[in-house]
């Protein structure tokens, strides 16, 4: 049983890699266990199950409220995709939590695999990154169409551009911001694990791959991630090195302020997308409310490359919490929705909202997003919990792990076009949840 839950996570840890078309071995594998487990899966254990039930009431409820939303979408084909996607990810999620909890050790192994597929991935994305490998299942790949995928289109880029697109790595997931993403997620069982050049070899190798997919948001993301490790350091050393924290923020400050005086740097620029994002932030929340209340009104085009779609995106995805007063437009239905906005294409070609949370609040409504938003910060604040007060190692590890992961990937899921079927998050969640339950039998 335990041996199938193992093969049956790496395989959606692999996911696309490992594909025809849009079906996944991982698919074939997963349902292979969900058979096994309907006749072999025992739950005695009272705490067991009542701790099973409270961790994933939030993300049970969440599904039901996307399945009964067939009631009011528009097209009913893509309300069961992402009903499917969201079914299959929570299957996954259980699947991983059921297997951690069979005994200490046997989560020691599942995590003990996944850094190792992790770092199998970011081995694979370097030698893309260098020309030297591009898998198969990639649409960057010209093998693509014969299993199924659709290729990338490179008459539509001018030389200079396809030379540098080619090189964009994409891992097992077959998307450079998907890759970063999951990478982000991940950084913290690099970050904190005990041999110090796994940690440094580790967190440079990620980093340098967010690079050349040229993922700014996830390096944004990675950045939360290693600020929560140096702060915790500082933690771990005493309180008589909280004063280098306090340095360490000054001297930031001071090179952040200098950086934007004089125009020059990274901190500078970093700047400017934050000034940009609040100025431009609450032009587009009013243009959304003008155009709810007065459909006639012409919408803003903000240019056609990524910043400027996201942009619209992120406005179309106001306009369907305002126009559904909160309700949300249904499971999947965002898409269409977005070609009713800005024609058929969506803005520039784009239907999606590259922006996971803004995605769960738009077709669930302010009920799914406010369930979905207080399921993952509890987790986080668990996590939070057990690094002060536990006094199992391995387990302080692996939630300083996900808890610097969770924080980074809050800004690094808005990169995705979807992160809802990105199956190494609902992995990770699993494992998770199973460390919040090892963390309460503890106490």
């Amino acid at each position: 049983m335990f041996s199938l839950a193992l093969i049956a996570i790496s395989m959606a840890f692999a996911g696309p890699s490992i594909s025809f078309a849009s079906f996944y071995l991982g698919h074939v594998t997963l349902a292979l266990w969900i058979i096994v487990a309907t006749f072999s899966l025992r739950l005695r254990n009272s705490e067991y199950v009542g701790y099973y039930i409270t961790a994933f009431t939030p993300i049970i409820l969440i599904f039901i409220y996307y399945y009964w939303s067939f009631l009011w979408v528009e097209d009913l084909a893509f309300w069961a995709r992402k009903s499917a996607f969201l079914l299959i990810g929570l299957a996954i999620m259980v699947m991983t939590f059921v297997a951690c909890c069979k005994s200490f050790i046997k989560l020691k192994i599942i995590v003990g695999a996944l850094i190792g597929l992790v770092a199998l991935q970011i081995i694979v994305a370097g030698l893309e990154g260098m020309g030297v490998l591009r898998l198969p299942t990639s649409p960057y790949s010209d093998w693509a169409p014969l299993l199924g995928k659709r290729a990338v289109d490179w008459n539509i880029y001018p030389p200079d551009v396809e030379s540098r697109v080619r090189r964009w790595p994409t891992g097992f997931t077959g998307n450079p911001n998907d890759l970063s993403a999951i990478l982000v997620l991940f950084s913290g069982f690099f970050l904190f694990h005990r041999i110090k050049i796994v940690s440094v070899f580790g967190i440079l190798s990620i980093a340098l791959v967010i690079y050349a997919a040229e993922s700014r948001i996830a390096g944004i993301g990675l950045a939360v991630s290693i600020m929560f490790y140096i702060v915790v350091r500082l933690r771990c050393m005493g309180y008589k090195y909280s004063f280098l924290l306090a340095i360490t923020t000054i001297l930031l400050l001071l090179a952040t302020l200098i950086s934007i005086i004089l125009n020059i740097g990274l901190i500078s620029d970093l700047y400017r997308i934050f000034y940009v994002t609040i100025t431009r932030g609450s032009e587009i929340v009013a243009e959304a409310w003008r155009f709810v209340t007065s459909p006639d009104v012409q919408l803003t085009n903000y240019g056609r490359d990524s910043i400027g779609s996201r942009w619209g995106l992120t406005r179309n995805g106001l306009i369907a919490i305002f126009s559904t007063y909160g309700v949300g437009v249904g499971a999947g239905n965002i898409v269409p929705f977005q070609e009713y906005i800005s024609g058929p294409g969506g803005v520039n070609g784009s239907v999606d909202l590259h922006n996971f949370w803004l995605e769960i609040f738009s077709e669930g409504g302010i009920v799914c997003g406010a369930l979905f938003f207080y399921w993952y910060f509890a987790q986080l604040f668990g996590h939070l919990k057990i690094i002060n007060h536990s006094e199992n190692k391995f387990l302080v590890y692996l939630s300083k792990s996900i808890a610097c992961g969770l924080l980074g990937y809050v800004l690094s899921c808005i990169g995705p076009s979807s992160s809802m079927y990105i199956l190494p998050m609902w992995i990770l969640f699993g494992v998770s949840l199973a460390t919040l339950y090892f963390g309460k039998r503890e106490s």
